[in-house]
């Protein structure tokens, strides 16, 4: 119906054989679920209003943003060790910037 959302599924020959899980075997009837969503317009159109995931896809590959994203989570991606043990916070801070 129009106005109504809806995922977007993409069919023809033109999807390829070996979708998991196709609807059917006639090459006229096999659909890819795309995980889009869209809305009929009034004028025949569709309107494009996002994912129904957290997925994008970036040179053909899948990327789960909330693997990406992981907000106010701590972790360790450097560490710094000392031959002598002693530790001099401004000339550590200076190496990190660049600056010796």
């Amino acid at each position: 119906p129009l106005g109504v959302p809806g995922e977007i599924y993409i069919g023809g020959a033109g999807v390829a054989r070996g979708y998991l899980d196709p609807f059917s075997g006639e090459p006229e009837a096999r659909m890819y679920k795309t995980g889009d969503l869209a809305r009929w317009l009034a004028d025949g159109n569709l309107e494009y209003l996002g994912r129904n995931d957290d997925q994008v896809k970036i040179r053909g590959l899948r990327i789960e943003l909330g693997e990406i994203e992981t907000p106010g989570e701590k972790r360790l991606v450097a560490y710094y060790s000392s031959t002598d043990g002693a530790l001099e916070i401004e000339a550590l801070r200076a190496l990190m910037q660049g600056r010796r």
